[in-house]
């Protein structure tokens, strides 16, 4: 049976886990212990699982009637961003063309995308790389849309909070490499 890179790549991870998890007395994990994980068609001998992120955003209630969000193959073949995974969550009414025009806006196309949502309050949090602003101060109006979607999305909130992890010189210092930040 030959593997794709994606699952040696995991199982290879896993038996690095077990092992390092038995050297410090640690119980290894158990396939259907977690609500994260699926017992596999194949590797089951080995007690694998894999994490579906299809049944996580299921879990959170993305792509119901009454979410806001919606799930996208886009990435299916990594072409919008190739480190991102195949299965992305946005809000429902951006389409997947308006996601390949944000993904030029963004550094290594990391599009803003649903992390987690809170099922009850809807409260979001999204992940994306730094804008493609540079000393010049280029916008996207699409890119501007999203994030204007993503405020709309949640009926409880009065606007979003953008958080920058890197250092705020570091974010600076970026858009004399075509970078910067949200304003």
């Amino acid at each position: 049976v030959t593997m794709s890179p994606e699952l040696v790549r995991l199982c290879q991870f896993h038996e690095k886990t077990v092992a390092q998890m038995r050297a410090q007395s640690c119980e290894a994990p158990r396939g259907n212990d977690s609500p994260y994980l699926e017992a596999p068609a194949e590797a089951d001998s080995k007690g694998l699982g894999y994490f579906s992120m299809e049944a996580d955003f299921s879990r959170m209630g993305v792509g119901t009637r009454e979410s806001n969000w919606r799930l996208t193959r886009a990435n299916e073949t990594f072409l919008l961003c190739s480190t991102y995974p195949r299965l992305l969550a946005t809000p429902k009414i951006i389409t997947d063309e308006d996601l390949f025009e944000i993904a030029k806006f963004r550094s290594k196309q990391r599009i803003p995308v649903l992390t987690w949502i809170n099922p009850d309050t809807q409260a979001a949090i999204v992940r994306c790389a730094q804008p493609l602003v540079g000393l010049a101060a280029h916008h996207s109006d699409a890119d501007e849309n999203l994030f204007k979607t993503i405020a709309r999305s949640n009926p409880c909130a009065s606007g979003i909070l953008v958080a920058d992890a890197r250092p705020y010189a570091n974010a600076i210092a970026n858009k004399g490499r075509k970078g910067g930040f949200e304003d």
